[in-house]
């Protein structure tokens, strides 16, 4: 089960609607394997089919571009079904993940169970708004293409930072 952290849920209740209806779930599995992010693909790409190469590419450019040391505490703000969070804690990295849609952050979590990854990483249901964690306790934070869901992105991001550590990577 997947715990709650600081909510502010009924703002986002078309995200979440959004997420929960059939077309998105299929679409989704059928255009994108499941994940909720969009690949890297090389230049030159006219056919990008299969998807995983090019969103395994994201994500180690994200890994990349965080430049953190394995054993690091990542936030992944808005984690989905947490393939990212499963895939740079497979690099090393300390991964909490969250999302604000619940079967989001169950199915993540089951996930991550299922793979026995318990030690590295773990998800719930939180609120990149209003997070539920101290004062600069990540080395970095990262959010893969969910900011265009925010009602408020100062404070969306005014909220990572806080949770930053002095120097860490966003």
């Amino acid at each position: 089960m997947t715990e709650t952290t600081g909510l502010l849920i009924p703002e986002y209740s078309s995200t979440e609607s959004y997420y929960n209806t059939w077309e998105s779930r299929i679409g989704y599995r059928v255009f994108l394997g499941g994940t909720r992010h969009f690949g890297y693909y090389e230049p030159g790409t006219l056919w990008p089919f299969p998807l995983t190469p090019a969103l395994r590419r994201m994500e180690d450019h994200l890994h990349e571009s965080l430049d953190l040391p394995p054993g690091a505490k990542v936030l992944d703000a808005g984690c989905g079904v947490g393939h990212v969070a499963l895939h740079l804690a497979q690099k090393g990295l300390h991964v909490q993940a969250i999302d604000i849609t619940p079967n989001h952050a169950m199915w993540a979590q089951q996930e991550i169970e299922r793979r026995g990854m318990q030690d590295t990483v773990h998800a719930q249901r939180g609120d990149y708004h209003s997070l539920d964690f101290a004062d600069g306790v990540f080395d970095g934070v990262y959010t893969m293409e969910t900011l265009v869901h925010s009602s408020d992105p100062s404070k969306a991001v005014s909220e990572i930072y806080r949770v930053l550590k002095p120097g860490g990577h966003v």
